[in-house]
């Protein structure tokens, strides 16, 4: 039977009409679609946060926040003890007061930060454009390195959250009739992300841009948005004192800015979302020539207006401002700094890819597809990697199960157990069973070590912080003692024997040794190393 010619032309005009049908369910049940999305979002998102332990950064968080109140949190900001604004622990302390100390109720602020986020993404695109275009936009983020923070018991995911209430403040005042509120509300969001985060005062940039693109367009200046705006840079002023803290003990070379600083920026955020942008080149050449006899384009009923599209793309901007600020003043830049950015791009991959709607729909349908594959991943890892330092996290105590066990097993039970590892010390002595914790010292080693520095002033102003010490006072009260560490820091061995110790491997397991170091009094001459 001789297939008609017409099919093909029957096809190409099928896809495009069940496209739309499908995108016009999404936009009639787009309040239910939203409810699902939470209650996934929360399910998968705590899930993670109870599994991943607590690593370097955010054991800082967790300490700073068991101090007795919050003037005693700015006593220890002020000297240098974190570098982040105050609000930040006092959101912590309050979620820790409603629930207790955890993996979750410690993290939350920022697993609610970020779906706050992602819902005000939703508002601000599908309000102007398309509920499809909505709906990338806020799963859009989930794929990228910015969910990493959603779980991290540290300000970022808290700052995505004021950034979307910002933006979506900002869009909603310039138009409403109680543009007082969502004014009030503009600046309420951007002053608290500064309190959060010093770098989140570059948020007020790509909607100054926007809002100057709009007093051109207007040929006016809506004083009221730029008060507000301008105003909440204010929050800055509490900054100042971790500014100079932070000059005084954190080295000029600890994470400058560099003109690669800001190339790797953009490969930090989008670098986990390759797969989808891809499908989205890949689906949008597809329907464009392969099904071109069908409808075109289906274009947005309200499109952005050019004033939203500047504050979109100053927001995929964002990692150049946060470059030339820390240019400009010499502060260190890591990229997770700009974060914000992924709200940009997520935007504009939302609205781009639901240009056509066939083209919206398998984006959506890869997008849900990564997300679940992801989690899946997550689910079945031992551990993962923390994007800005490419330090692996433990997502099980059976991490450290090894090491406690060598230690016990140890015969001298009254040795003090001494941690090399910078950024292993505070998570392997913070999940040790209480005996084993009540023998461990971090030792600072020899030379300049930041993160070193700063556990050693937590042991002078954290309640219930864990012990530190330098290696002259080890060395002047010990002779013998036990010494762990990894495969990272298994070279710091080499000072002991340098100094005049016997050194000798007691025991192995996967990336953890334990050596016992023995210094005889009146030993002149270097002592050998049993070191295989």
């Amino acid at each position: 039977m001789e297939e008609s010619p017409d099919r093909p032309v029957q096809l190409n005009r099928s896809i495009p009409a069940t496209a739309d049908l499908a995108a016009d369910v999404l936009r009639r049940y787009r309040y239910v679609l939203l409810i699902v999305f939470s209650g996934l979002y929360f399910l998968a998102t705590f899930y993670r946060a109870s599994r991943k332990l607590f690593w370097f950064d955010e054991l800082f968080s967790l300490y700073i926040s068991r101090l007795p109140d919050m003037a005693s949190v700015w006593n220890v900001l002020k000297q240098g003890m974190d570098f982040n604004p105050p609000l930040f622990y006092a959101l912590t302390r309050f979620a820790e007061s409603l629930f207790g100390e955890g993996h979750i109720a410690t993290r939350l602020p920022a697993i609610l930060g970020f779906w706050i986020f992602c819902l005000c993404l939703f508002q601000f695109v599908s309000s102007r454009t398309t509920t499809l275009a909505g709906l990338i936009s806020m799963l859009f983020p989930m794929v990228t390195t910015a969910y990493f923070y959603s779980y991290e018991a540290r300000p970022h995911g808290v700052v995505l959250g004021f950034c979307g209430v910002a933006l979506l403040c900002w869009q909603a005042g310039i138009r409403s009739s109680r543009k007082a509120w969502w004014l009030a509300g503009l600046f309420a969001a951007l002053f608290c992300a500064i309190l959060n985060h010093t770098y989140a005062m570059m948020l007020v940039v790509p909607l100054a841009l926007a809002e100057s693109v709009r007093s051109i367009s207007l040929k006016r200046i809506d004083w009221s948005v730029w008060f507000a705006i301008i105003a909440s840079w204010s929050g800055a002023l509490f900054s100042i004192p971790l500014w100079r803290a932070a000059r005084a003990n954190v080295p000029a070379t600890f994470f400058p800015a560099k003109l690669t600083a800001l190339a790797k920026a953009y490969q930090f955020h989008l670098a986990p979302a390759a797969g989808v942008l891809a499908a989205g080149l890949v689906l949008y050449f597809l329907f464009k020539f392969v099904g071109s006899s069908g409808p075109a384009v289906q274009r947005p009923e309200r499109p952005l207006e050019i004033f939203e599209a500047v504050a979109v793309l100053g927001f995929a901007f964002m990692p150049f401002f946060t470059f030339l600020l820390a240019k400009l003043t010499g502060a260190p830049i890591i990229e997770r700094y700009s974060i914000s950015a992924v709200g940009g791009f997520a935007c504009l991959f939302g609205i781009a890819s639901a240009r056509r709607t066939a083209v919206g729909l398998g984006v959506l349908a890869v997008l849900i597809l990564q997300i679940g594959s992801n989690l899946f991943d997550y689910s079945h890892a031992a551990s993962i990697i923390e994007p800005s330092s490419s330090t692996a996290l433990n997502t099980t105590p059976d991490t450290f199960a090894n090491s406690y066990r060598m230690m016990e097993a140890a015969p001298d039970k009254g040795l003090p157990i001494v941690l090399l590892d910078v950024l292993e010390a505070l998570p392997i002595m913070h999940y040790a069973p209480p005996e084993l914790a009540s023998r461990m010292v971090f030792v600072l080693p020899p030379g300049r070590d930041t993160g070193g520095e700063l556990i050693m002033r937590g042991k002078q102003f954290y309640r219930g912080s864990q012990p530190a010490e330098t290696m002259a006072n080890l060395l002047s009260a010990h002779d013998t003692f036990l010494v762990q560490t990894n495969a990272r820091s298994l070279y710091r061995l080499d000072y002991f024997i340098q100094e005049g110790a016997d050194v000798k491997m007691e025991s192995a397991a996967t990336d953890s040794f334990l050596a016992s170091v023995t210094f005889k009094k009146g030993h002149s001459e270097p002592a050998s190393s049993s070191l295989q």
